[in-house]
């Protein structure tokens, strides 16, 4: 029993070593030193997970005709075949491309028109939050957990912190922590047309 919980704690050590501190805060990009491209590449990977049925690291043109949107034009290279890294480069520009002309039209506003839109991205924004907060505060408490419990109490409180961890990386939190950021940056760019419009 005394072997096995070194093993599980040699598993935990190396769990949290190599990705918990990119878990344990929505947003983290210790990946990346982009923080947009490491958020959305958190995202392709779950889609990957999901749609490569054939689990050999790609999805080809039959696995990813299931998923929607239009995808063909993430095949940069024209080989029928998507990448990670092609998958991470599609959503940024797709969500580039919905901000910037969302940004825009916020300008046209008026000041009223402005403090109601804000409002209604706020009040839509806030229960999205509390969904995507809720599954990191449960690892980091996990995490706690494990680092208080006695010997007796060390592998029930792992399982507990590896079910917390496997909840972030299922497609519907994926997808729902896409929500949030995609509001995020809604409600941002309408922030500053407010502010722009302040000052002038």
């Amino acid at each position: 029993m005394v072997k096995l919980l070194v093993s599980l704690i040699g598993v935990l050590g190396i769990l949290v070593g190599s990705g918990f501190a990119g878990d344990t805060k929505a947003g983290s990009t210790s990946a990346s030193t982009d923080p947009e491209a490491a958020k959305y590449r958190r995202y392709a990977e779950g889609l990957l997970k999901q749609y490569d049925t054939n689990h050999n690291g790609v999805l080809d043109r039959e696995e990813w005709g299931r998923m929607q949107g239009n995808w063909k034009s993430a095949d940069l290279n024209g080989d029928g075949i998507l990448t990670l890294d092609e998958i991470t480069a599609h959503l940024v520009g797709f969500s580039r491309s919905r901000r910037e002309p969302a940004g825009a039209k916020y300008y046209k506003l008026s000041k009223t028109e402005l403090q109601q839109e804000l409002k209604k991205l706020q009040k839509e924004l806030l229960p999205v939050e509390r969904e995507v907060n809720g599954p990191y505060l449960a690892l980091r408490k996990a995490q706690q957990d494990y680092q208080s419990a006695s010997e007796e109490q060390k592998f029930d409180a792992l399982l507990r912190f590896l079910e917390a961890r496997a909840a972030l990386r299922k497609p519907q939190f994926r997808q729902q922590e896409l929500r949030y950021h995609e509001i995020q940056n809604e409600f941002q760019a309408a922030q500053e047309a407010y502010v722009k419009l302040l000052e002038q």
